[in-house]
């Protein structure tokens, strides 16, 4: 096929798809016919506002008919003879194309065989990138450049924002007014942390999504999932990097492994990254990841990276949480060196306190000394750091549990509670009071975002905390909780003097009765032995 025929869609991008006039064009050298030679413009019409675009003459044309262009020569905006030397030593997918050419319509002869998109197409653009002078003029999107010459264009991507990419050049016949609309295609990135309470699967895995609460302790696991840009086959080399940021409550666990999922099918490829931790960052990369071996990479493909990090005692508790995020370096130009970025994505982790207060039921005085441990939903007994009240583990062995001591204020904290049912038993009362006979269930309820579409906030994170106690059959209390400090509180009582069972009364009486009746055989027995030893003397 015949590259001018379609130089529209040879002028394709990397990172931008191009929408343009297809031009029925041929370059042959014949006489003009004398007439005035028009002039045409080019827009071009992008998503980006921040691009702009320079554009410069290839060939010149001293007449147009229709879109055929005729009596070529290098163009204004190009070093031809320089060029023309470029070509004829050109190696590779040009070489020995251009030996025998002399001009610039030996040239256009050679091209007008390439079809679209090929590598010879994108291979005579990179040396003419090599061979420009002054441009015709630089527009923003949307912008016409007036007054151009027929000919053969190429096109520029000049300035570029950072969380984009340069488009490849683009060749263009221009033989009427020009409008080319380019698409933006970068890669996405996104970062998952799991919530063990949210049960569904937004295509993340079961659990994953934007905000999660969890015992300080836990490892806590964590994707991220990036994409391929649209134009990835445009690119003879393509870096990747994941720039991974946690807070200073999380450290990372040296685990991460990275997959390439192509629809479900998961290839892992973690030898052929470098992974890399320092302090809070974590950086994932490769510096070609269309050159993995033993896996297929293509605009369809996604780069998928899993670790866990540990929840440490550097959390913070309630807002403002523990934020964490990511965003993912990639090369952005296509015909040469460069990187782009993407924003930033990023996930929450939180975390609670509770604090339990000791006191007389009588009195509201504050009790110090009472003693219990705490369990949560599966039976594990808490350790906490004794000096911190950090939770630093879990147990299933009541002798290795912590035993948690009401001071002089009557408190004591367990810090660093996912949120859930808890089970708080006494195991030694305070002195003169009586040990609880039944153990507390607490109830700690956090109201958190679950979703995919969190709006980064802490607010939005964490929306609610509540806490409520009960003992026994006893109906359950509130307790007061915030969601800004993370502390949630509760009141336990206790009471001093005797407690005899509330169903003893009928026993008691018996016991009683039975008691008066011993004492009254007893007594009648003694006066009967003493009888008989008087008779008996």
């Amino acid at each position: 096929m015949n590259l001018v025929k379609k130089a529209a869609g040879m002028a394709a991008a990397a990172i931008i798809a191009l929408s343009m006039v297809t031009a029925s064009v041929s370059f042959t050298a014949f006489a003009a016919a004398g007439t005035e030679t028009p002039t045409y413009s080019i827009t071009i019409y992008g998503d980006n506002a921040s691009h702009t675009y320079s554009i410069y003459q290839i060939f010149a044309a001293e007449e147009v008919s229709g879109n055929t262009l005729r009596v070529i020569t290098w163009g204004a905006n190009v070093d031809g003879e320089g060029l023309l030397t470029a070509l004829q030593s050109a190696t590779g997918d040009l070489q020995d194309l251009f030996t025998d050419c002399t001009n610039a319509a030996d040239v256009a002869e050679v091209i007008a065989d390439f079809d679209d998109d090929s590598v010879q197409a994108f291979a005579f653009a990179d040396i003419v990138s090599e061979h420009l002078t002054t441009a015709a003029g630089t527009v923003g999107e949307g912008v016409a450049l007036e007054g151009q010459d027929p000919g053969y264009y190429l096109v520029v991507d000049s300035n570029v924002p950072s969380t984009d990419a340069h488009s490849k050049t683009i060749l263009e016949v221009v033989g009427s007014n020009v409008t080319i609309t380019p698409k933006s295609a970068v890669p996405t990135v996104e970062k998952k942390v799991n919530e063990e309470s949210y049960t569904q699967d937004d295509g993340y895995g079961t659990g994953y999504n934007d905000v999660a609460d969890w015992d300080i302790g836990d490892n806590v696991p964590f994707k991220l999932i990036g994409t391929m840009p649209e134009r990835l086959a445009d690119y003879d080399t393509y870096q990747y990097i994941f720039h991974d940021t946690l807070s200073n409550g999380l450290s990372y666990n040296n685990d991460a492994k990275v997959y390439v999922v192509n629809d479900e099918t998961r290839t892992e490829v973690t030898t052929q990254f470098s992974i890399q931790s320092s302090g809070n960052s974590l950086t994932i990369s490769c510096t070609d990841v269309t050159a993995l071996t033993d896996v297929t990479v293509d605009a369809n493909s996604e780069i998928v990276v899993e670790y866990t990090a540990k929840l440490d005692t550097d959390a913070e508790v309630g807002r403002p949480g523990n934020p964490n995020e990511v965003y993912l370096e990639f090369s952005n130009n296509p015909d040469g060196e460069g990187t782009g970025s993407t924003t930033v994505d990023k996930v929450i982790v939180f975390t609670y306190e509770l604090d339990t207060l000791k006191i007389d039921g009588d009195t509201d005085e504050e009790l110090a000394g009472a003693t219990f441990t705490l369990q949560n939903a599966a039976g594990q007994y808490v350790i906490i750091d004794e000096e911190t009240n950090i939770v630093t583990g879990w147990t299933t062995e009541l002798s290795q549990a912590s035993q948690l001591v009401s001071g002089e204020d009557g408190l004591f904290k367990v810090i660093g509670l996912d949120d859930g049912e808890y089970t708080l038993t006494e195991t030694a009362p305070p002195n003169g009071y009586n040990m609880l006979r039944d153990p507390i269930v607490v109830t700690l309820t956090a109201t958190t975002y679950n979703g995919q579409e969190w709006d980064g906030t802490d607010t939005s994170g964490l929306q609610n905390l509540a806490v409520t106690s009960k003992v026994g059959s006893a109906e359950a209390v509130d307790g007061t909780a915030s969601p800004d400090t993370g502390v949630a509180e509760i009141t336990v009582e206790n009471h001093t003097g005797s407690e005899l069972p509330s169903t003893g009364g009928i026993g008691t009486t018996i016991f009683f009765a039975a008691g008066g009746v011993l004492v009254v055989g007893s007594g009648i027995a003694l006066i009967a032995k003493k009888r008989m030893k008087n008779r008996e003397n």
